[in-house]
Formats: C-alpha cells, sequence, structure tokens
C-alpha cells in the first residue's frame, strides 16, 4: 500500500513539473526576442533590467505621443532611403489605439539570456550602469509589420519603430520623449 502511495505522489509531482514547464514556454513565446535583439543591436546596448516593465497609466508623454498628430511632432528616422514620414499613411486611427492600449495591457517578464544577444548582460536593477536600459515588451502592429518598444535609462526615455522587411526587424523611426539635464 505504501508502495503506491509513493508513486501516486511521484505521478503528482512530475505532472506538476510539466505543467510549470509548459507555462514557462508559454511565456517565453510571449516575448519577440527578434524585435528585442535587433532594438538591441541598433542601440549597441550591453546591460539590460531581466524583467520588462509597464509604462506607467499616468505617463501622458507616451500615450500623448501614439496618436494621429503626436507621430508627426518629433522624430529621427533611422532609415537613409526616406527623409519625411506620412504617419497618416501608415497607420490609421485603430492603429494608433491598438499601440495604445498594447502598452497599457503589456505584462512585467523575465527575460531569458540565452534568447538574447552574446555580448548583452541582465541585471535586477540598473543601478550606475551608464548604458544601461529597462525595456517594454515588444508592441506588435495587428499586420505584424511594425513593432514598438519603450526603452529608458537613467538619463533618457525613447519609443522605438522597428518595420520588418523581408523577414527581419529593421530599425525605421526613434521619439525621443525625455531626456534628463
Amino acid at each position: 500500500m505504501k508502495k503506491y502511495v509513493f508513486f501516486k505522489l511521484l505521478l503528482i509531482l512530475s505532472l506538476l513539473g510539466c505543467k510549470t514547464g509548459i507555462n514557462t514556454a508559454q511565456q517565453e513565446n510571449k516575448i519577440d526576442y527578434q524585435v528585442i535583439n535587433a532594438f538591441v543591436f541598433l542601440r549597441k546596448i550591453n546591460v539590460i533590467e531581466k524583467e520588462t516593465f509597464k509604462p506607467k497609466a499616468n505617463d501622458s508623454l507616451l500615450y500623448r505621443l501614439i496618436s494621429p498628430n503626436g507621430f508627426e511632432l518629433l522624430y529621427y528616422n533611422l532609415n537613409e532611403n526616406q527623409k519625411d514620414i506620412d504617419f497618416k499613411s501608415i497607420f490609421a486611427l485603430e492603429d494608433y489605439n491598438s499601440i495604445r492600449s498594447g502598452f497599457k495591457q503589456s505584462e512585467v517578464m523575465e527575460l531569458n539570456k540565452e534568447r538574447l544577444l552574446g555580448s548583452v548582460s541582465l541585471v535586477r536593477n540598473l543601478g550606475d550602469k551608464l548604458n544601461a536600459r529597462k525595456i517594454t515588451l515588444p508592441v506588435i502592429t495587428k499586420d505584424k509589420m511594425y513593432a514598438f518598444m519603450y526603452s529608458e535609462s537613467q538619463s533618457d526615455g525613447d519609443l522605438f519603430c522597428m518595420k520588418k522587411e523581408n523577414g527581419k526587424w529593421v530599425p525605421f523611426v526613434v521619439f525621443p520623449l525625455w531626456t534628463s539635464d
């Protein structure tokens, strides 16, 4: 009888272990490492906070920027082939609402070092590391052609937009939001 109790307990524990593995895999799939790695490569980032962060609901600069007129205010084109960008011809009002709600609904998740570019270190706290940044999860548009990430360090905060070209994420524009003096 004790033998069967032991085997039942062992079976239950192994099933619980499998369930945890599935949840971890599902969480990993929510993180688009292609976008994050393209961003890290673009910014030449060496240190990232281990967990993504969620922008505050009252972060009015970020949410005001994500609007039909906001994108036109200040941006740096990261693609030399195009000088001025008419964002209203690229994004419909529905797209802006979707991007905004994507940031509002983003989750705090732990990043997996093995899925990031080899030179990137993960830290729990940015501390005094000058090049360190914290990032949000990428928000990808419904057509899966553009991805947005908000990133900040101790000295600045930027909204980045990547564009999918030939199956790869490439830099498109950066929207500087704030900088400290």
